[in-house]
């Protein structure tokens, strides 16, 4: 079943950089130094609270997921996006990726690859935009 384009996803995967292969777009959904953990659900069309994290943990960087993508979970794949400053919930930043880390998740009883992109907002700062791949993150 083809799933429906949302407003929010809209055109956002479309960047003015997409033809070099250089940007993409990122929807945020919890901002760095945040508890709340927000999820765009496309049933309601809008970003949910899911959850709050437990007294004194915080997201350390601003989380999101590349529009019109899915993993294997279902889910749009998702992205941490080193920026100089945290953004809010529905924020559409322009980065440039530099890697990933593998990570796993059981559903139902099987293992699924559940990878995490890394990338830089194209409006940081130039010591972040100057990190070419994720070994030279402080």
């Amino acid at each position: 079943m083809k799933r429906k384009r949302t407003s929010t996803e809209g055109n956002v995967e479309k960047s003015k950089s997409e033809t070099t292969g250089a940007s993409l777009n990122v929807v945020v959904e919890t901002p760095k130094g945040s508890r709340n953990k927000f999820a765009f659900d496309p049933a309601r069309n809008a970003l949910v609270l899911r959850k709050v994290l437990p007294e004194g943990m915080k997201f350390p960087h601003d989380f999101g997921f590349i529009p019109s993508t899915r993993g294997e979970d279902g889910d749009p794949l998702d992205v941490l996006i080193f920026l100089d400053e945290p953004t809010f919930p529905g924020c559409v930043v322009e980065v440039r990726l530099i890697g990933f880390f593998e990570g796993e998740k059981s559903e139902d009883g099987r293992k699924i690859t559940d990878h995490r992109f890394l990338a830089v907002a194209f409006v940081s700062q130039p010591v972040r935009r100057s990190f070419a791949s994720d070994h030279r993150l402080p």
